[in-house]
């Protein structure tokens, strides 16, 4: 299991749920001092350093992910940059960095290999596009 955002909050906690529910765990944050300090250590948790607007990072932080545990079968997206003020009151480099979290901060589930190889895993997991394409369908009924 591959969790962003996971040095506090929902992060810090579903990785706690996962550890407690004895999976591999991948803790990955901007700080990894901060995800030691609230999650300590594990030999099922690897901790990684991971701004998911950083591509780089992300490539890195996958690799690492695959090294220690020979896959990823869940990701849980959940970095996120937060804005504590009216979208019009904020600093542009204050809503740039908030969108490309959200947005761009996808590299880590764009990276297509690491997708597919889930499927591989578990194929019983339904694909997104195709729920889509079963909802399109069912609503042509």
């Amino acid at each position: 299991m591959f969790i962003t955002g996971a040095s506090r909050g929902l992060g810090a906690l579903i990785v706690q749920a996962a550890l407690a529910d004895g999976n591999a765990v991948v803790a990955a944050g901007r700080k990894v001092a901060a995800i030691d300090e609230r999650l300590g250590k594990s030999p099922a948790l690897l901790r990684v350093a991971l701004d998911v607007t950083d591509e780089a990072q992300a490539k890195a932080a996958v690799v690492a992910a695959v090294e220690k545990f020979g896959r990823i079968d869940v990701l849980v997206n959940n970095a996120a940059f937060g804005l504590l003020a009216a979208l019009e009151e904020s600093g542009d480099a204050n809503v740039r960095r908030a969108i490309d979290a959200e947005s761009r901060g996808r590299a880590i589930a764009a990276d297509r290999r690491h997708v597919r190889r889930i499927q591989e895993v578990s194929p019983e997991v339904p694909r997104l596009d195709v729920a889509r394409r079963r909802q399109r369908d069912h609503r042509r009924l």
